[in-house]
């Protein structure tokens, strides 16, 4: 999106790509559903240090305006996965020193809302918009 900014935290400098609602996510025999709906967020991170670092769902929280917090969706991230897609959770990533990784974090809210995207790294953390978030169209 056109909102989208380098955030700087801890090891790693990350710039949300694009963000989307889905009540379905995967493709094929990997599609799931799901009660509430899917946020589905695109990130491009850079790790800052000089080594390689892990990049793993622990660092990742979707955050609402009464501060209640959801962690990243094992159900959809691994639906993601099946399908091919690139995703941070489920299992760790690893990031090399000044190169772009690219990947879907995935959660699973009761319904669409203001979101806050928080990023966790090195004891560090920061909470970022997430503007222009749109109902996916089959993409993912």
């Amino acid at each position: 999106t056109e909102d989208s900014q380098e955030n700087n935290i801890g090891y790693f400098s990350c710039k949300v790509e694009e963000a989307f609602y889905s009540k379905t996510i995967g493709k094929g025999f990997a599609k799931k559903a799901t009660n509430g709906i899917f946020v589905i967020i695109k990130l491009s991170i850079i790790n800052l240090t000089k080594r390689t670092e892990l990049i793993g769902d622990s660092m990742f929280n979707l955050i609402d305006k009464e501060d209640y917090q959801y962690s990243t969706s094992m159900i959809g991230t691994n639906s993601l996965l099946m399908s091919g897609e690139k995703t941070f959770g489920v299992y760790a990533k690893e990031s090399q020193p000044k190169m772009p990784t690219n990947g879907y974090v995935v959660f699973e809210v009761p319904n669409e809302a203001e979101y806050l995207l928080q990023l966790c790294s090195n004891n560090q953390i920061r909470t970022i918009p997430l503007p222009n978030i749109k109902m996916l169209i089959e993409k993912v």
